[in-house]
């Protein structure tokens, strides 16, 4: 087994070294598939942290590719630390007791993501609590030098102060849910040495602005941007090493490159100097240049913003975690959910889902 893991690396980096001679040149190749699992794990030999996007919130797909990578049983060997966005850091210690494999209350444990910074129901589906518990099982098995640490990054978020929308949007304005996540990687991982795999959402880890500023067309050289403060952008400042991964759901990849249909699924593609990396990032994230305000022909190029992608399948096949309607008779939780909720006027989402009589 260790043989075959070595031969699949091997693979991973003439294939790396192929690319690399044309990013040299600058030409523009085509985009090859690689094995995910093996490429993700070499960057870990050169990057302090691999920044994992987790494509559009609450997928399946890219929940079964973070499975299958963290059971990998080089994962642990090479990966102190995973630091993810669905959990708040007021809830660490918990946290730490429940992936050592300690007996943690349930109804103390499920607020790590239940009382994050978000009023909906983003992380309650069962995908982000599955994750937590293969981690616990993974632990279980390993010896206390291997066992992988979660860190949650989610700032503290009191919502015992918030009683209406203006409370909530004053006290959102306070925090800096990115800068929360570099403080947390930088103290309790590249300050004790440690390497981390950080699962955000994937526009916590573009590296430049949107547009670029143009007038009739033309390129406004002369007025400076400030710089993107993204995670990854906030630890390359500080010449920390981080590897991008953008996980593809919304785009048609064979639209760029037709062969891209046949490719495994997942694989991972690199994406400097190559055909997927040379296309606009409006064609991977075209939400964001629908109502005007951008210009998606002056969209920055893909490897621009990230170093690599992951192809998880046709946009077609991909699939949502449910939102797990026994919830529905959890009175505490509704209650919860419901005023949270209305503090944005969303709550008939939640009633919808769970067959509630609108008032």
């Amino acid at each position: 087994m260790l043989n075959e893991k070595k031969i699949i690396i091997t693979l991973a980096i003439i294939i790396f070294s192929i690319q690399c001679k044309g990013m040299e040149n600058n030409e523009i190749s085509q985009s090859l598939p690689l094995d995910p699992i093996s490429s993700v794990l070499s960057k870990f030999e050169d990057h302090d942290i691999v920044a994992l996007g987790e494509g559009e919130h609450n997928n399946e797909q890219g929940h079964y590719f973070r499975l299958e990578l963290i059971n990998d049983p080089n994962f642990s060997n090479i990966v102190n630390d995973i630091v993810v966005e669905f959990g708040s850091s007021s809830y660490q210690d918990i946290m730490d007791r429940y992936i050592k494999g300690e007996q943690v209350d349930y109804i103390e444990f499920r607020k790590t993501w239940l009382n994050t910074t978000a009023p909906h129901m983003i992380w309650d589906v069962p995908i982000y609590e599955a994750f937590f518990a293969a981690v616990r099982k993974i632990n279980k098995n390993n010896p206390s030098e291997k066992k992988v640490r979660v860190l949650l990054s989610q700032p503290a978020f009191d919502w015992s102060k918030i009683n209406n929308r203006a409370d909530f949007l004053k006290l959102r304005k306070t925090i800096d849910r990115d800068l929360s996540a570099v403080d947390i990687i930088k103290s309790e991982v590249l300050d004790k040495g440690r390497k981390a795999l950080i699962i955000f959402g994937e526009m916590h880890f573009i590296r430049k602005h949107l547009n670029e500023p143009v007038k009739n067309g033309a390129r406004l050289i002369d007025i400076p941007l400030e710089p993107v403060n993204s995670i990854v952008t906030m630890l390359e400042q500080e010449e920390i090493n981080v590897f991008s991964v953008w996980t593809n759901i919304s785009s048609d990849l064979n639209k760029i490159q037709k062969s891209i249909n046949n490719w495994r699924k997942p694989s991972l593609s690199l994406l400097k100097n190559t055909a997927l990396g040379s296309e606009r990032f409006s064609f991977y994230y075209p939400y964001a240049y629908g109502e005007g305000k951008y210009s998606p022909d002056n969209a920055p190029k893909m490897q621009e913003m990230f170093d690599s992608i992951l192809y998880l399948g046709e946009k077609e096949t991909i699939t949502l975690s449910n939102f797990p309607t026994e919830l529905c008779k959890d009175k505490d939780y509704m209650d919860m959910r419901l005023r949270r909720l209305s503090l944005m006027g969303w709550e008939n989402r939640l009633k919808r889902i769970c067959k509630i009589d609108f008032d």
